[in-house]
């Protein structure tokens, strides 16, 4: 019997959300997905939501009380008992047809992790806007590709962290290699971090992992979602997460003054990769010196809390920033390049005469803008826009005529 997808959903009173998320679910037509909802002790409409759906391929399971997220997601992977598992979020969706497109790479490769590029789309009411914004990926082709080497690259050669084995929205990866990993370590996620301290852990399990650049999910960005709280410093939300008895962030790496968690994506991905890598001596000085470097380029609205921290890093471990930092407004002439390369290859729609309101439409519109080849459309968006997006980065301007 070929291998079931299990695709689970861990939700804590975003009905509002979730209901357009499982939808994107319940229109896959394949009977190897199966769905788990993971409901953290919602007061909502949250299992009203659940049950609307009626299709049998669906599960819904409840925890006894409010638990961490990480708690949440190793709950609702006990009630898994093999096949292929990936986690997606409750504000965000699936592509049409993405479970038969997933199994056949898997049957054709082999292969026990599969990650995938993902649409994106900022949902109305983020943008104060009738319409949501969705940009499409279009570049294609699938590689292998090495752990190791991508593990690297991500940590010292400033690779997004996405291109690993990541099995939050874009990735799956065979069951038993999850059961390996928590056998080691007593549970699967061990980190506040779950999304990015699976794929780091998976990256330290195998050697190879398969990548398509064809997207199959979908990230949305909600006013529920926590990575835009966290990075928007949203300081109320950084204090609940923390105090839901959470796994402590690493000893290695201080809360923010305030006792928040930093708002620091580099800081989200160390995190997770001193945990996995258990590095010692020589190694993890070196370590510790590309975190100053990572975190003192960073480009940020909150660029005074992250000197503070570097300040606070710096005396912790006895480093010189001075030494080991790099300044924020160096041009780097390959990472502009980078971004302008980024630009063309993306896709972006959603105005207000063409109207997205949420993750459902989004992932309908979305797959029937990738069946019609956008390449040559895409090519024709404004190259003002792009130069724009990317110089903007620098603090530089390019104006039309």
């Amino acid at each position: 019997m070929p291998d079931l997808i299990t695709i689970i959903v861990p939700t804590r009173e975003r009905a509002d959300v979730l209901r357009f998320s499982l939808r994107t679910l319940a229109a896959q037509t394949s009977d190897k997905l199966r769905v788990i909802v993971s409901d953290n002790a919602s007061v909502d409409e949250t299992r009203d939501v659940y049950e609307s759906i009626a299709d049998e391929r669906f599960r819904y399971v409840r925890t006894s009380e409010r638990v961490s997220m990480s708690d949440n997601w190793e709950f609702a992977l006990n009630h898994v008992s093999g096949g292929f598992v990936g986690f997606m979020g409750d504000d965000d969706g699936l592509m049409p047809g993405a479970i038969e497109r997933l199994s056949r790479i898997l049957d054709e490769t082999g292969t026990d992790a599969l990650r995938t590029t993902a649409c994106s789309f900022a949902w109305p009411e983020v943008l104060d806007s009738k319409s949501g914004r969705l940009s499409i990926p279009l570049k294609r082709g699938i590689e292998k590709r090495s752990t190791n080497q991508f593990l690297d690259r991500v940590i010292f050669k400033n690779l997004h962290y996405t291109n690993l084995p990541i099995i939050y929205n874009g990735g799956i990866v065979r069951y038993d290699i999850m059961i390996s990993i928590k056998n080691k370590f007593g549970r699967f996620f061990c980190s506040s971090i779950p999304d990015v301290f699976a794929g780091m852990a998976i990256c330290k399990t195998v050697n190879s992992y398969i990548y398509s650049y064809r997207p199959e999910f979908i990230n949305g960005a909600s006013i529920h979602s926590n990575g835009t709280a966290q990075m928007k410093k949203n300081t109320d939300v950084s204090r609940k997460f923390i105090s839901e008895k959470s796994i402590p962030f690493h000893s290695d790496l201080p809360l923010a003054r305030d006792g928040s968690f930093v708002p620091s994506l580099n800081l989200f991905v160390i995190e997770p990769y001193i945990r996995v890598a258990g590095l010692s001596g020589s190694d993890r000085l070196e370590l510790l010196k590309r975190v100053v470097t990572m975190v003192t380029r960073e480009r940020s609205p909150h660029k005074s809390v992250l000197n503070d921290w570097i300040d606070d890093f710096c005396r912790m471990h006895n480093l010189d920033h001075h030494i080991h930092g790099i300044k924020d407004h160096i041009f780097n002439f390959r990472r502009l390049y980078e971004i302008i390369m980024n630009d063309i290859s993306i896709y972006t729609c959603g105005e207000e005469n063409d109207s997205i309101e949420n993750i459902l439409q989004a992932s309908t519109r979305a797959g029937d803008l990738i069946e019609s080849e956008l390449r040559h459309e895409a090519l024709q968006q404004s190259i003002v826009r792009i130069f724009n997006n990317a110089l903007s980065r620098f603090n530089f301007s390019f104006k039309s005529a």
